[in-house]
């Protein structure tokens, strides 16, 4: 087998600097434009799907820069664009999320997404932030505190339009609750329009239920008997007095 110089035509056992291609009998001095060197010796359109792109010297001898495909980015280019698999010293404008050494224009999906710092996180936020809100992409950014008019979880900080169905009870600031108890109060009235109950540290002006401390106008007289200091018993209870006072 003989290869040959592109320009002097002269034929050779082996190509010295690169090889047109795999499969073309051609040396070259280098590469053409927008193509990368393979396994260090030949010349192809791209890189194959496990390797990364690196810009680079040709050689010890040839202090050419070129695109070379390697399996490992060098040490001054430790991070790697998402779209084009180029090794990068810093993430660029359009891919300015950085995540597993990876650059991306936004975080990956089920990911924790620091906006300030553009950051990635697989667990959860960085403890500067209490709160998180899911977009349609599923990636969860990071938050100081919920927008306004948002609901969120106890459990998590997660910002939500509404509370999930098993959350019927709602604290103050919107907090999505199970059962309304000690600090976020353990009095509960009903919503005008929803199958949702707000949590009050007092009936105030209302009647409570005794046994279920919910806040109502007016006691229901199919179902309980009115106190004087505006309770509403399922039963009169004479041992008890009345125990609670307006």
């Amino acid at each position: 087998k003989s290869y040959y110089y592109d320009d002097k035509k002269i034929c050779r056992e082996s190509c010295d600097i690169l090889y047109k291609s795999e499969n073309d009998k051609i040396c070259v001095l280098q590469c053409a434009p927008g193509q990368k060197i393979y396994n260090n010796k030949y010349c192809r359109d791209s890189c194959p799907a496990d390797t990364y792109i690196a810009n680079v010297q040709l050689s010890e001898t040839n202090s050419l820069i070129v695109e070379k495909c390697v399996n490992k980015c060098p040490n001054e280019y430790p991070l790697i664009s998402n779209s084009t698999k180029n090794c990068l010293k810093q993430c660029t404008l359009s891919e300015n999320y950085k995540y597993d050494g990876i650059c991306y224009e936004k975080c990956p999906r089920d990911t924790y997404s620091d906006d300030y710092e553009k950051i990635c996180y697989k667990d959860k936020c960085p403890s500067d932030f209490k709160y998180f809100e899911i977009d349609e992409d599923g990636i969860k950014h990071c938050k100081m505190s919920c927008p306004s008019g948002k609901f969120y979880l106890l459990e998590g900080g997660e910002c939500r339009d509404e509370c999930p169905q098993e959350y019927k009870y709602i604290g103050f600031n919107k907090l999505c609750l199970k059962e309304c108890s000690g600090n976020y109060g353990e009095y509960y009235e009903k919503k005008n329009d929803v199958d949702n109950y707000n949590c009050l540290n007092t009936c105030g002006e209302k009647y409570t239920v005794y046994e279920t401390k919910e806040c109502v106008s007016e006691c229901d007289s199919d179902k309980y008997y009115t106190s004087p200091n505006k309770f509403c018993y399922e039963k009169c209870n004479v041992d008890k007095d009345y125990p609670f006072s307006t």
